[in-house]
């Protein structure tokens, strides 16, 4: 059985009702802390020292940057405690609330509410977490440092860390690192188009400021995330594939039985 990009939709769809509110608030969080304003520092910081910006393929400029002149203005000792402190949130405060936020819709992904699970990634685990998170995105920014397109296929070998950690938050390093490799194999293409197919969510984000992303893209792109993750992972049963079903043509299908 074959469940494709427009099937995880749908059910996602049937579902997205319950507990709304709830999903509401969880994306807020996810877009302030993890992929919004916060981390907008946190990615500038990553590119002022580094030559990524400079160098690379986004030609970054150190004058024009707000993050920069502000930390110019600040004195030195100001200056050391900041840059060093943006690392040590993103390591030890976002990432871990990222597996919070992938537990919370893992938790609620069959439509009966389980309460929000933000403190999921804060427990006795943290700092296998932490690390965990770390290494991937080190591994990532690794890889796009040279070339763009290495550093977006390590992204989707890596896709499914934050699932993993949310269901196995004592799970090695290593072990995540490989489980989402071997889940990922055969489907970063399809998850690659499974992503573009949400662009007009995104640009209708931006024609409404926000508020399309704040009331329904945001939670509901984490929820069909979610429901991806329980398909690749064998949630659904080991017989159900993410993907549509190849088409076998007569004349093809002939073919290969006569080469056989």
């Amino acid at each position: 059985m074959y469940i494709d990009s427009l099937e995880i939709k749908y059910r996602v769809k049937l579902r997205h009702n319950s507990n709304y509110w709830d999903k509401v608030l969880v994306g807020i969080i996810y877009r302030m802390l993890v992929g919004g304003s916060l981390i907008s520092l946190i990615h500038r910081f990553e590119m002022v020292t580094t030559d990524f910006g400079r160098n690379g393929f986004l030609d970054y400029s150190f004058e024009q940057d707000p993050f920069y002149t502000s930390l110019q203005s600040l004195p030195l000792i100001g200056m050391i405690l900041v840059i060093l402190l943006i690392p040590v949130i993103k390591v030890f405060i976002i990432n871990p609330l990222n597996i919070s936020i992938r537990s919370f819709f893992l938790h609620n992904a069959t439509g009966v509410p389980h309460g929000l699970h933000l403190g999921d990634g804060f427990k006795s685990n943290h700092a296998n977490i932490a690390k965990t998170m770390f290494i991937r995105n080190i591994k990532i920014l690794f890889f796009s440092l040279f070339f763009i397109i290495p550093g977006i296929v390590k992204a989707y070998k890596y896709r499914m860390v934050p699932y993993i950690l949310a269901e196995n938050p004592d799970m090695s390093t290593t072990e995540v690192l490989r489980l989402s490799e071997k889940m990922m194999n055969g489907n970063k293409e399809r998850i690659f188009n499974y992503d573009l197919s949400f662009i007009g969510w995104y640009i209708g984000n931006l024609v409404t400021l926000g508020l399309v992303g704040i009331y329904y893209y945001t939670p509901y792109k984490l929820a069909c995330d979610t429901e991806v993750y329980r398909v690749i992972s064998g949630k659904l049963g080991s017989d159900v594939l993410f993907g549509r079903k190849p088409v076998v043509y007569p004349v093809m299908h002939q073919m290969n039985r006569k080469m056989l």
